[in-house]
């Protein structure tokens, strides 16, 4: 439960860093959808979907691009990838916590209005650096009455950064995802527009059961 938020914590800053292997597979291109292959896994689920709590049902829509288990990333200071559905008129907190700890690593604010569409938590831009020993949780609550915050919604997912060389070509997106590494295959999409949307993004997402609609 998110209960506080204050000022973020910072730690010490490592530059990001990606394994890869020296061997180069053929091109695929980028025309075709990411196949996300999720590594092996035993642990329960983790994602938090978003749901509302309170009485409030004209809030935007919110999901964490995050799969229902851990994600890999092999970057130490990964972009963390959120959404809202439309603008939003109410406060947008963040939170992330190492799980080795109760303490949040991590905490800010957005102030309305909050723009609709992907949305990023820039962990190198706060000074945050995952190690390899810990998973992350991470949350971004909508905060319609900041003195009622049973009426928060929620949505958040978990992180693990891991040691693993990644094979690559010239679709970075297509070689993540294929090898588990869920994080870094949503970053390498970011950059991807069409016609206003990001349909790879998309397709990428609605594999592991987030919506494909909201924009």
């Amino acid at each position: 439960m998110l209960t506080t938020f204050g000022t973020a914590v910072s730690v010490a800053r490592e530059a990001p860093t990606t394994s890869t292997s020296s061997r180069q597979p053929a091109s695929r291109g980028k025309t075709r959808p990411p196949v996300y292959i999720p590594p092996p896994r035993g642990q329960a689920a983790v994602r938090v979907g978003a749901a509302t709590r309170g009485v409030r049902d004209d809030l935007a829509h919110l999901q964490a691009l995050a799969p229902d288990h851990v994600g890999l990333t092999v970057s130490a200071q990964p972009v963390l990838v959120w959404q809202l559905s439309e603008r939003s008129d109410v406060r947008v907190d963040v939170t992330v916590i190492d799980g080795r700890s109760p303490a949040p690593l991590l905490e800010y604010s957005l102030n309305p209005p909050v723009r609709a569409g992907y949305l990023d938590i820039d962990l190198a831009e706060h000074g945050v650096t995952l190690v390899v020993v810990s998973s992350y949780l991470w949350y971004v609550a909508l905060v319609p009455n900041p003195l009622r915050r049973s009426h928060d919604v929620i949505a958040g997912g978990a992180v693990r950064r891991v040691e693993q060389e990644v094979d690559q070509t010239d679709d970075p997106a297509s070689d993540y995802a294929e090898q588990g590494i869920w994080y870094d295959a949503v970053m390498a999409l970011r950059g991807e527009t069409a016609g206003g949307g990001n349909p790879r993004l998309e397709a990428l997402a609605a594999q592991v059961g987030l919506s494909a609609e909201i924009r």
